[in-house]
């Protein structure tokens, strides 16, 4: 079954064009293979390793370790059995909050502990494989409105990669043939648990009750993330209102002359009555 997408984007002149994103066929599948095929055996051949080789490089060159390796469980338990108190529920609202920041804390120190592991695995031979095979798939299923190819070969479509048309049909692909979610973010169980009880909004923006953008300690935000107070006046943290430049606002008395004496200023006493 062939699917379709339509995609509104722009081209290299920035002007707003149209494109219809399909499904491979049997036969862009089968010559996407073969093209992966050919890739993975110049990689090999070329020195690339493999991914079962990864993980003993990483660990000669120091980039991964026991310790690295217990963090990382660690904190898949932890995301797990935060997990399972959110969908228990029976605590108060601050506290499911406090939950949620958490996970997502973890979630970044998730990433960096994998960023070397993903940050090497693209030079694999195996990850040169997959991406000669996506590439050639793009090239073939991207058409315009009049059903043309919008791509030459696979060879324009690498030549025009960083262009908004041809990264924008690429992840629409990437839609239908990996089932890649480019809202997967949004579906991490914190995150859903934030919007469904009103921590955040849908463009996933902390806010209070009223609906105000705020930060992730409830304090008013403007849509730049500039602290607010409730007239909607720029403020710094400690809640006195500065200019766009964050400099304070302070009402400036007119300076005194050396020579003009100053004049103490004498606050007024109200005399007591005398007592018997």
């Amino acid at each position: 079954m062939t699917t379709k997408k339509t995609v509104k984007t722009k081209n290299a002149n920035n002007e707003d064009i149209e494109l219809i994103v399909r499904t491979p066929n049997a036969t862009d599948l089968q010559k996407a293979q073969m093209e992966s095929n050919k890739v993975f055996r110049l990689a090999v051949d070329g020195g690339s390793m493999l991914r079962s080789e990864l993980n003993d490089y990483l660990r000669k060159r120091g980039l991964w370790n026991d310790d690295m390796e217990k963090d990382l469980s660690k904190i898949d338990d932890e995301l797990y059995e935060s997990r399972k108190k959110l969908l228990k529920g029976g605590m108060k609202k601050s506290e499911a909050k406090a939950i949620c920041l958490r996970m997502r804390t973890l979630r970044f120190q998730q990433a960096a502990l994998l960023h070397e592991q993903r940050q090497h695995d693209i030079y694999t031979a195996e990850a040169q494989a997959e991406n000669a095979k996506f590439d050639f798939l793009v090239s073939c299923s991207v058409f315009d409105t009049e059903g043309n190819k919008y791509f030459k070969d696979v060879e324009d479509y690498k030549s025009r990669a960083t262009e908004p048309a041809a990264a924008e049909a690429a992840s629409v692909l990437a839609e239908l043939v990996n089932g890649y979610d480019p809202d997967w973010e949004k579906k991490l169980p914190e995150n859903e648990f934030l919007v469904k009880h009103g921590f955040v909004n849908e463009e996933m923006q902390f806010v209070n009750k009223e609906g105000k953008l705020v930060d992730s300690e409830g304090r008013l935000i403007n849509k730049d993330g500039r602290f607010i107070n409730e007239a909607g006046e720029l403020i710094n943290r400690d809640g006195e209102r500065v200019d766009e430049a964050g400099i304070p606002i302070i009402e400036f008395l007119p300076l005194i002359d050396d020579e003009e004496p100053v004049v103490p200023v004498v606050e007024e006493t109200k005399e007591e009555p005398a007592t018997v």
